[in-house]
């Protein structure tokens, strides 16, 4: 009798998540001792362009919310304009996600067990272990999504009156991160229906819940309305320009002959999810081929979740080319199923003994070490390019070296001040770069970004009037005055100076093709600017 009362303790709903906050604490130290001591990457381009709107805090930006320029603002405040100080805050996101995600399974499931793989499952996913130590919108937005994942389970399984409000503000916070995070409420809308019309769960949701959650929901979003409002709605021709539409920033070529769809967007796109994912992709397509095969519908919310932003993002790959981590935040309640196909491969392999090993436990088993091999080998993968064949291949320019091509831009700023009696300014045709540059280069000049400019897309240094080469107060700062610009090709930079000279390749630069140029006399860029593939005539 004490046996089996033990044993109901065990499986009762709210056990087994003492182990995943031990999991979850050692794990968060242990990337923030990383993070202060050991890391050895400078930040990447994202990072330091979040940076330099945490430098210029407004409702929102150009492309996305505030959000991440507000939590920048606020470790850069604590530590410093340092790395540490711009990611301190990734562990902690990262920490958020890992907990949601185990509440969701301990409030779905009764096993005990099933909270900390699928806390572990989570953990063993490349793209989660990345963002977890660099700060990007994307943790925080996969934060925000397994909070709101979790409380949409207890407002509609329980109809509880803070859960719609915990609700509405985990996805107005993530809002404010990345607008996509709305691709979740189908996902909940169609489990509440299939709720209200099963046998066991007839009751309607009462008005005032989803009425709490739009509520807090609205509020979040004030800022990037009325930001927008102002500014003449840039993050609709933004998104609209993604997709390749007319009224968007990017040009659209009616006259294009042919189709322009390309079957390589689609096959990117896939072979994305696999490279971010890795083989715990395989493992939750495994567990949704079972609960279809099975007709189990106890994982259907984890699945309804996910499937939105996942559908989305394979049919924009029809019609537009995309980023592969546009659909991460979808994987994160897909570990709860996979983590469940894991423990019942667990139980059987246990039963039936080696000779009996079944598909989904090799399959577990190796996606659990291709995980933890990924995450020891990316806090140094500078060590790998050692490695022969592979490693001149290995991409490690985009995490590293920010800071020696700075001091290589500084110097020629140097030979070039000392050689006009001038001071030399920077200007870069990638917002990244210029982003970088801004962080690494001595005394943290204003750099200007030329990437519209020069026939690319708009950026939020177009909408500061101090980075606004087309401001005519920032045109008579710059005017007749010599520059050091990354990016671009001659012919671009010859329309804005009277003197251009390529200084050829950086020893450090990364990208191939990149060259660094001088130029002398400033005189402004003309009205129409060239685009890609000569200069206009």
């Amino acid at each position: 009798m004490a046996l089996a009362g033990t044993m109901d303790a065990q499986h009762r709903p709210g056990g087994g998540m003492r182990p995943v906050l031990w999991f979850v604490l050692a794990l968060t130290a242990a990337r923030l001792l990383y993070l202060a001591f050991l890391c050895p990457y400078t930040l990447i381009e994202d990072e330091a362009h979040y940076w330099e709107w945490s430098r210029h805090l407004g409702l929102s930006y150009y492309s996305k919310g505030p959000g991440v320029a507000w939590v920048i603002a606020a470790s850069t405040a604590l530590l410093g304009d340092t790395e540490l100080g711009v990611r301190l805050f990734a562990p902690f996101f990262s920490a958020v996600a890992t907990l949601a995600l185990a509440g969701l399974a301990r409030a779905m499931h009764r096993d005990p067990r099933l909270p900390l793989l699928t806390a572990a499952c989570f953990q063993l996913i490349p793209a989660y272990q990345f963002t977890s130590l660099i700060f990007t919108i994307d943790m925080p937005y996969v934060a925000c999504w397994a909070a709101a994942a979790l409380a949409g389970w207890y407002a509609i399984e329980h109809r509880r009156g803070r859960a719609w409000v915990a609700l509405g503000a985990a996805m107005g916070i993530g809002f404010l991160f990345k607008y996509t995070i709305l691709l979740l409420a189908p996902g909940l809308l169609i489990y509440a229906a299939l709720r209200r019309r099963s046998n066991d769960h007839p009751r309607s949701i009462p008005v005032l819940g989803p009425l709490l959650a739009l509520a807090v929901f609205a509020l979040a979003l004030t800022p990037i309305l009325i930001w927008n409002q102002q500014h003449g709605w840039p993050t609709i021709r933004h998104l609209l320009g993604h997709l390749g539409m007319t009224g968007g920033d990017m040009p659209v070529s009616p006259a294009a002959p042919g189709p322009r769809y390309t079957p390589a967007w689609t096959l990117e796109y896939i072979g994305a999810q696999f490279g971010l994912v890795g083989p715990m992709l395989i493992v939750m397509i495994m567990s949704a081929v079972r609960a279809v095969r099975d007709r189990r519908g106890d994982d259907a919310y984890a699945f309804l979740c996910a499937a939105p932003i996942i559908l989305f993002y394979l049919a924009i790959s029809f019609i537009a080319e995309g980023e592969g981590n546009w659909a991460i935040a979808g994987y994160s309640t897909l570990t709860i199923p996979a983590a469940r196909l894991g423990l019942d491969a667990f139980d059987r392999h246990r039963a039936a003994g080696p000779a009996r090993r079944r598909p989904a436990h090799s399959m577990w088993r190796f996606a659990a070490a291709w995980g933890v091999c990924t995450g020891l080998l990316m806090l140094r993968i500078d060590w790998l390019t050692a490695l022969p064949v592979l490693g001149p291949r290995i991409p490690t320019g985009r995490l590293m070296h920010a800071d020696t091509r700075a001091r290589e831009m500084a110097a020629r700023a140097d030979e070039l001040a000392h050689r006009t009696g001038q001071v030399p300014f920077f200007m870069a045709q990638h917002y990244g770069r210029a982003s970088q540059m801004a962080f690494y280069l001595p005394g943290r000049p204003t750099v200007y970004c030329t990437s519209k400019l020069m026939g690319g897309r708009a950026t939020q240094y177009d909408m500061w009037p101090f980075t606004d080469l087309t401001d005519p107060a920032t045109h008579a700062q710059l005017q007749a005055r010599p520059a050091i610009m990354s990016g671009g090709q001659p012919y671009q930079w010859e329309i804005c100076f009277q003197e251009v000279r390529s200084l050829g390749s950086l020893s450090s630069e990364s990208k191939r093709g990149r060259l660094t140029f001088e130029g002398l006399g400033y005189r402004g860029f003309p009205e129409f600017p060239p685009r890609a593939g000569g200069p206009s005539p």
